[in-house]
């Protein structure tokens, strides 16, 4: 019987499709990188030969000559050494890649940035701040108009606590490339460490006139008017910010702040009570709402737990933390990814800038940068509980099942491991195929609460995964009268009944109320084609069927009933192409299972007739 977990299967589909891209969109990008490089070292050479130099050198080798021209020999070194550090890089081999970027960059006199651009990123990696900026200023000196380089040189001075060398850097990108918002917030908080508050305020002033549409631009102009005294003139621009962004909860934070300090409880308290309904799970707005329901004399309590929010920081890693944020929000990761560098270069304690370097990398298909990272987060107890589910995540999608075990049982030893931990846990055991394992777990867990709604599902799958048919079907009737509007069990319960043939009445009635909950589901709508199927009604499911497929196309069990559906319906060439379509569309976990649906296919075509 195929009464096999829909729901999650459908979240893992989901899961790998992601996966797919955000891998495909990393080689995509390095092999960019590479071609620009390539080009650097070859085609920009002095020499007149350029690219057919490469030729000759190539075409000397293949006949078994010497190759007389030491430039063109260099220059083929200098390319070999690269794409040995592209791979060293894709590997996650930092060292070794730093081996051969800086060969490839000793052995050529062309100026190519962008390898010193990689060395500064991996140095600084590293936590070698002196020698990130020597190779930043390398790559700032052969081509000073890449933005993204002089950002970088400016953040590693910074991070040096040479802000003055910096300076010039960010007033050469608003000169030069005016719209580039981070350098005037940097430049700002430069101006304010130094006390020039004027020119502080004088640099957002302009990045407001220069991006007026912008909330961030309002926002960090208000912060550093509120740190200066200038209340009201704060209030006024973190008003603009907020009307040009409502959801952002910061934002409105800040008001509630800048409300506190001028003595508006009544502004503060009903922004407080909306900020609530709109994030519940806020808890510096629950806290700060508490206190100003409790009246006047709480005024002091309620700002002192926005504190932590106050405006430009002394500290300039806060301040690009939140650019960094920013720029996530844009889906700029490379970017972000230079900052949350530079913020851990300084700070290697901020672990939430180290959680959102790695969905940084997770985002950009490097999963295991992603898991390194997240592992070294040990004190936040909360962010831990979070960092070690993502990296169990990740894991699972690289089908690293143990490594994925591992990073929930380190949660569940140290008393960290809650609800949400526990079902991961229990999905990785089943990936594992302990299902014994799975069964005590949840067992043990329905002894402390038998009427939790979760954990008889989770044990319903389970006892499925164990053949125990019955008794599945019994933990998923029971979730049922728990909640009667469980879309999942109420699918599992139609789909059961289906493919026994024991009720298709009342399979009918599962499947019709599981649809009207998500009528969109193509696992929903493949058990409803098959009820049809069982009933004999072969028309309506190969309409259904037809459905599913279009939301689901590399399922092999709905491929497989919708071809089933397509022979009885009188279609046996159509049905043909979809059988023959399923080993290429359907996602098989492995070889064995690959040869067992193959044959399991081959015996099904051999049943229709000839064509």
């Amino acid at each position: 019987m195929r009464s096999f977990t829909r729901a999650v299967r459908a979240r893992r589909l989901h899961f790998g499709y992601r996966a797919f891209v955000n891998i495909l969109f990393h080689h995509q990008a390095q092999s960019g990188l590479f071609f620009v490089v390539f080009l650097s070292l070859v085609a920009c050479s002095t020499s007149p030969r350029g690219i057919d130099s490469l030729d000759i050198d190539v075409k000397s080798r293949e006949v078994g000559s010497s190759v007389t021209d030491p430039d063109i020999q260099r220059r083929s070194e200098a390319l070999h050494y690269f794409l040995l550090g592209q791979l060293s890089y894709i590997n996650e081999d930092y060292k070794s890649a730093i081996d051969n970027f800086s060969r490839a960059s000793d052995l050529t006199d062309i100026p190519a940035p962008l390898i010193h651009t990689k060395l500064a990123e991996l140095h600084l990696k590293q936590g070698n701040l002196a020698m990130a900026l020597a190779e930043s200023e390398l790559a700032v000196i052969q081509d000073p108009a890449i933005t993204y380089n002089l950002l970088l040189k400016a953040g590693i001075l910074e991070a040096l606590g040479k802000g003055a060398e910096a300076e010039p850097l960010y007033q050469k990108i608003i000169q030069t490339k005016p719209d580039t918002f981070d350098a005037y917030v940097y430049l700002s908080a430069l101006y304010q460490r130094s006390g020039n508050q004027k020119k502080s305020i004088d640099t957002l002033r302009a990045l407001v006139k220069r991006a007026p549409k912008e909330s961030f631009s309002f926002f960090y102009l208000a912060q550093a008017l509120e740190n200066q005294g200038e209340l009201r003139a704060s209030e006024v621009e973190f008003e603009k910010a907020h009307a040009l962004d409502p959801a952002n909860v910061n934002i409105a934070l800040a008001r509630v702040r800048v409300f506190l300090k001028l003595q508006k409880r009544s502004e503060a308290l009903a922004l407080c009570q909306k900020i609530v309904e709109q994030s519940p799970e806020n808890q510096a707005a629950r806290k700060v709402l508490g206190h100003l329901l409790l009246g006047e004399n709480r005024l002091e309590d309620a700002l002192g737990h926005l504190s932590a929010l106050e405006g430009l920081e002394g500290d300039p890693t806060d301040t690009r933390y939140k650019i960094a944020l920013i720029q996530i929000e844009r889906k700029n990761l490379h970017e972000a990814e230079r900052e949350l560098t530079l913020v851990l270069a300084q700070k290697p304690a901020h672990e939430q800038a180290r959680y959102y370097l790695a969905t940084v990398y997770s985002g950009s298909g490097r999963r295991r940068e992603a898991i390194e990272e997240l592992i070294k987060i040990e004190n936040d107890s909360v962010l831990v509980t979070k960092a070690r589910t993502y990296a169990a995540f990740l894991l699972r999608q690289e089908q690293s099942f143990e490594e994925a075990e591992e990073q929930i049982r380190y949660l569940f030893d140290r008393k960290l491991g809650d609800k949400t931990t526990f079902s991961y846990l229990v999905l990785i055991l089943r990936d594992q195929r302990k299902f014994s394992e799975a069964e005590d777990m949840l067992r043990d867990a329905l002894d402390d609460d038998p009427k939790n709604e979760g954990l008889l599902f989770n044990l319903g799958l389970v006892l499925d995964d164990l053949k125990e048919g019955e008794e599945a079907l019994a933990m998923m009737q029971q979730v049922i009268a728990i909640n009667p509007r469980n879309s999942e069990a109420l699918n599992y319960i139609a789909y059961y009944l289906a493919d026994t043939g024991e009720s298709l009445d009342k399979a009918m009635k599962y499947s019709t109320e599981a649809l009207q909950l998500k009528p969109r589901d193509g696992y929903y709508l493949d058990t409803l084609g098959w009820i049809y199927f069982k009933q004999g009604k072969f028309s309506d499911a190969v309409q259904v069927l037809a459905d599913a497929v279009q939301l689901i196309a590399d399922d092999a069990v709905i491929l497989e009933h919708y071809a089933d559906a397509l022979f009885k319906s009188g279609d046996p060439k159509r049905a043909l192409e979809v059988y023959q379509s399923i080993l290429i569309k359907a996602k098989i976990t492995s070889e064995e299972e690959r040869e067992k649906l193959y044959k399991h296919i081959k015996k099904k075509i051999s049943r229709l007739p000839p064509s």
